[in-house]
């Protein structure tokens, strides 16, 4: 009887032990899933356009007579700038270049990546994060007639492999890919 006792209460103590590293691996699983989930999300980027024509960056006011300072401020320190036509300065890992006017030291345009481009200056790495413009999530999937769909007052012009929509604070530019005529290369938000 004995045998049988400590037979049942061997038993239970394994069963308690497995269960509680089953509960202790779990919680570590669980722990790295968040902490996977809460790392992606802060890496997540948005540009976007209103239909107010404002345009922002992960939340804030992207204008014209922002200085180099406060651009930083908005987009973080870049990866690198290229002196050409224009101060480019590229962000690597996330996928878009700011050009600023060598003059004025004044924003430009922001050029979003898609596809890999070869230019010196081009980011390393393509542009994951989202685009919306005048409420339209715009991907490299999106095509013309998609883009034709975006219903505000602005002005559209296709003109062969790119297509524009111009407001009075923004003119926009959606490049067609040379390899995939129905995918999108970039897009180059100029601002006005």
């Amino acid at each position: 009887m004995n045998e049988k006792l400590l037979l049942k209460l061997s038993q239970l103590f394994i069963h308690k032990y497995v269960v509680h590293n089953q509960k202790k691996r779990m919680k570590r699983i669980l722990f790295t899933l968040t902490l996977l989930l809460v790392i992606s999300f802060s890496n997540a980027q948005k540009i976007e356009v209103d239909s107010t024509n404002i345009l922002t960056y992960n939340g804030k006011k992207v204008t014209l007579d922002l200085t180099p300072d406060e651009l930083k401020k908005v987009f973080g320190k870049p990866d690198r700038i290229t002196l050409k036509h224009n101060i480019i300065w590229t962000y690597d890992k996330l996928g878009f270049m700011v050009y600023v006017k060598p003059e004025t030291f004044k924003i430009n345009n922001i050029t979003i990546n898609f596809k890999k481009e070869s230019f010196d200056f081009s980011p390393k790495e393509l542009f994951k994060g989202e685009l919306i413009i005048y409420g339209s999530n715009i991907t490299e999937f999106t095509n013309f007639i998609e883009l034709k769909s975006i219903e505000t007052n602005a002005k559209k012009r296709n003109m062969g492999n790119v297509y524009g929509i111009k407001s009075l604070k923004h003119s926009i530019w959606f490049f067609k890919s040379e390899k995939i005529k129905s995918e999108l290369s970039g897009c180059e938000i100029n601002l006005i």
